[in-house]
């Protein structure tokens, strides 16, 4: 699919999604906005109805790109990375998991509009709704402050949003910087952290997107044991993304914690 005058990349992956796919796709179809915007689709090999429904819905829309994997990688970074690879030809990119849906029909508008108007903020996100299989409401992911920064991170303040909540802006001509994929440091937290190494993000305090929680779901389904060690990883991976002009804010933390050790015991 060439470039054709795209502002934004819509990155879906999907995997025995049957009962979401649908919701998800069409969310995306639904926006109304005054920028244009294509939507690749990555299956990593469903063996259920996933494709058959995908196939159907995006049938004659030229916008929409569909990578049917032939193997399963388990993981939709990994099956992007070898059905496709990470390069972006678009000046904005987002992702979406096809179990997860927009709530706004202008998501994707206003979002693009901060982006356009505020060439400081590399990213832009905003607030999720937490839902159930049958989209009943059991939980929220929002933050208080509207502006994020790697320095209020390494001081203690660490920020996630949901994946699907955030538009990116395109800073490499790819979708992950080559450090991300050098250490292997996949993840929406990760993918935060790398990015603020390269200037501010921008919240709007609205919700504009569902986050589905179900048993089949990645990270829902893990134990507590797996997903506590999941976050001992991406604690010591995001230190590898640091760049080097903010070592020294690494520095004055744990001479900080120091004092603070040493204030405690005395």
């Amino acid at each position: 699919m060439e470039n054709n005058n795209f502002i934004l990349t819509v990155l879906i992956f999907a995997y025995n999604h049957e009962k979401f796919i649908e919701d998800c796709l069409l969310s995306v179809l639904n926006q109304k906005t005054q920028y244009k915007y294509k939507v690749r689709i990555f299956d990593d090999f469903s063996t259920d109805n996933t494709v058959k429904i995908i196939k159907k819905i995006i049938k004659n829309k030229s916008n929409i790109q569909l990578i049917n994997s032939k193997t399963n990688f388990g993981n939709g970074i990994l099956c992007m990375k070898n059905n496709f690879g990470f390069k972006m030809d678009t000046k904005y990119f987002m992702f979406l998991d096809g179990d997860d849906y927009f709530t706004s029909n202008n998501k994707i508008d206003k979002q693009i509009t901060c982006l356009e108007k505020n060439p400081q903020y590399v990213g832009c996100g905003h607030f999720t709704k937490v839902v159930d299989e049958n989209k009943r409401e059991i939980d929220t992911i929002k933050l208080n402050t509207n502006i994020l920064n790697i320095r209020k991170w390494l001081f203690g303040e660490p920020y996630y949003l949901h994946t699907a909540s955030w538009v990116w802006r395109n800073l490499f001509g790819s979708v992950y910087h080559k450090k991300i994929i050098k250490y292997k440091a996949w993840g929406d937290t990760l993918f935060l952290f790398n990015q603020l190494n390269y200037g501010s993000a921008y919240v709007i305090k609205d919700f504009m997107s569902a986050y589905r929680i179900h048993k089949n779901g990645i990270w829902s389904k893990l134990t507590t044991e797996e997903k506590n060690l999941a976050n001992k990883k991406i604690e010591r991976k995001k230190y590898l993304l640091l760049r080097f002009k903010y070592y020294h804010l690494v520095l004055l933390t744990i001479l900080i914690k120091i004092k603070a050790l040493i204030k405690t015991y005395n």
